[in-house]
């Protein structure tokens, strides 16, 4: 949640909200992809993706991840990783975050 807010992905309103749920996990995860969901943000899946990929008790979604996606992800994932925040570099129209 902190790494989503700090890439601007959800607000602090948003992350007051999911912190109120933070004795039940289930269900703070379903709030926070709802969230993202519902954000219609076309990078908020892809900051997760970042996010999760710094958590090496979930390494197993990223690698099932990494099995299931396009070269074309992979590729934008690293002009992501290399631009960092706040870069120009579009694909698709996107600006990413």
């Amino acid at each position: 949640m902190d790494f989503l807010f700090q890439e601007d992905v959800i607000g602090s309103d948003d992350l007051s909200l999911l912190q109120k749920s933070k004795d039940d996990t289930k269900q703070q995860c379903r709030d926070l992809l709802a969230m993202l969901h519902e954000s219609e943000n076309p990078h908020a899946f892809i900051q997760l993706y970042r996010a999760i990929k710094h958590e090496s008790h979930l390494r197993w979604i990223i690698d099932l991840i990494d099995k299931n996606i396009d070269q074309s992800f992979t590729e934008l994932l690293q002009q992501m990783e290399t631009t960092g925040k706040g870069g120009e570099v579009r694909t698709n129209g996107w600006r990413k975050i």
